[in-house]
């Protein structure tokens, strides 16, 4: 097989040529210099998508951290590949487990609130038990 192309420029140099001979051995040639390794589009295929649940053993995830555990490039290539693929599925539920949220201040406000009735109650009962403690002395 070969590509329109590279045929239609291959026959208009023929085309041109005074020795199609010479000009073809001269393609020959300079074709044997060029290497043979083409890049490669990606072509979409369909597949099943992927859930969370699905992801390979060598990633391991927590919010805001990915960890991808691997031996060869290929390890890491299938890692990641099927990450793109939960990603392409369920955006929104991965980002909903794994972003690290942004503290709000209404978070930290009530945080810290809970926090100072804690220590009220804590407080209080100790002053109650100072309280009673002092009452059961006798006075002297």
């Amino acid at each position: 097989m070969v590509e329109k192309d590279a045929l239609l420029s291959f026959l208009q140099g023929a085309q041109d040529a005074d020795d199609v001979t010479a000009y073809f051995e001269r393609v020959r040639l300079a074709k044997a210099t060029v290497s043979h390794r083409k890049i490669r589009s990606l072509v979409r295929q369909d597949r099943e998508p992927l859930t969370i649940s699905s992801l390979p053993r060598t990633l391991q995830l927590s919010p805001g951290r990915l960890e991808i555990k691997f031996a060869t490039v290929l390890d890491l290539t299938e890692a990641m590949y099927a990450l793109a693929r939960v990603l392409e599925n369920d955006e929104q539920e991965f980002a909903r487990r794994y972003e690290e949220c942004a503290v709000r201040e209404s978070d930290i406000d009530s945080k810290e609130v809970d926090l100072m009735f804690l220590q009220l109650e804590r407080d209080e009962e100790d002053r109650n038990q100072r309280l009673s403690q002092e009452t059961e002395r006798p006075i002297l």
